[in-house]
């Protein structure tokens, strides 16, 4: 897992000194999640399907536990890993990432979240910024806040608009507490100093805030999603110990429940789809108040109208 490789990096621990060992033990206490690729590539379909989908999965969005890690290989992130919705920002030369979130308020919907991944090198690294996430019904707005027009291009709609200043609106950035002594003691805790940073960790965190509400979200859609203990540890990390090297940890699998892939009835022809031609509509996650659905694929249309034929390149 990343959570044991971030443990055992010498480079963080010595460039990072207190903040380092602090880290670990969080790491070492929190609850800690493994995503499976059909589990993250599920969250990235809700991240990019609509801002509104994102901002209906924030009650879904609570932590399980007040500590908690969760990480996932990068690869099953496709919108990351193609660029989509990312702008300019993104690589594809990471291995692994994973999110460390710790709940401010007793509900779970209110927390602090720092970032961390590998290459495929093994390199490791943490971002300098963490995020404050909001996700309260009652959580005031950034100070000062983003309006809807800020997102207003002529492409999107004025709900989509709407979808992503509410998300901007719940995210203040922060100093990861595991970097202020080493920040400090190099001289940039400053407010210059401060807005550099800020500017260079942007896009490190480009697109995760939404991917990481999705994540959650799902993990708390019990109808769609198993949650099973990963692997058993103890012999490894018997010969780890031998060797005089940090234990490898235990963790849980999340996975997307096979039973959901089963078709959810026959299609019907009323309502919006009369008079539409017949098309395929492929399987796809639905969030709605009531928590986060499965619909399988399936024919949507009137075919006595026709059908239209789509094609689907899947990388």
């Amino acid at each position: 897992m990343l959570a044991d490789q971030l443990i055992e990096d010498r480079v963080l621990r010595e460039g990072m000194g207190a903040g380092h060992a602090r880290l670990v033990a969080d790491i070492k206490a929190a609850h800690r999640f493994d995503l499976s690729d059909n589990f993250a590539a599920a969250a990235d379909e809700i991240m990019r399907s609509t801002p509104q989908s994102v901002v209906k999965a924030f009650p879904l969005a609570r932590l399980p536990h007040r500590l908690c890690w969760l990480e996932t290989a990068y690869a099953a992130r496709s919108a990351f890993v193609n660029g989509q919705n990312m702008g300019e920002i993104y690589r594809k030369d990471l291995s692994r990432i994973g999110i460390l979130l710790r709940a401010l308020d007793d509900g779970g919907l209110h927390w602090e979240c720092h970032l961390a991944w590998n290459f495929r090198t093994g390199d490791c690294s943490l971002c300098v910024m963490s995020m404050e996430i909001n996700l309260r019904h009652d959580a005031p707005p950034m100070d000062p806040p983003f309006p809807a027009s800020y997102y207003e291009d002529g492409k999107r709609s004025r709900a989509d608009a709407e979808a992503l200043a509410a998300i901007a609106n719940r995210t203040r950035p922060v100093v990861s507490p595991y970097h202020k002594e080493i920040l400090a003691a190099q001289g940039l805790m400053t407010e210059r100093a401060m807005e550099r940073l800020y500017k260079v960790s942007v896009g490190d965190w480009a697109g995760e805030q939404e991917y990481w509400i999705a994540a959650l979200a799902l993990m708390n859609g019990r109808n769609v999603t198993s949650v099973e203990p990963g692997p058993d540890m103890s012999k490894l990390s018997k010969a780890r110990r031998k060797q005089g090297r940090p234990e490898l940890l235990d963790y849980s699998v999340c996975k997307i429940a096979p039973r959901i892939l089963a078709r959810r009835g026959g299609a019907g022809v009323s309502g919006e789809d009369a008079n539409v031609r017949a098309h395929f509509v492929r399987g796809h996650f639905k969030v709605r108040s009531s928590g986060i659905h499965w619909w399988s694929p399936h024919v949507r249309g009137d075919a006595s109208a026709g059908f239209v034929g789509k094609r689907y390149e899947v990388a």
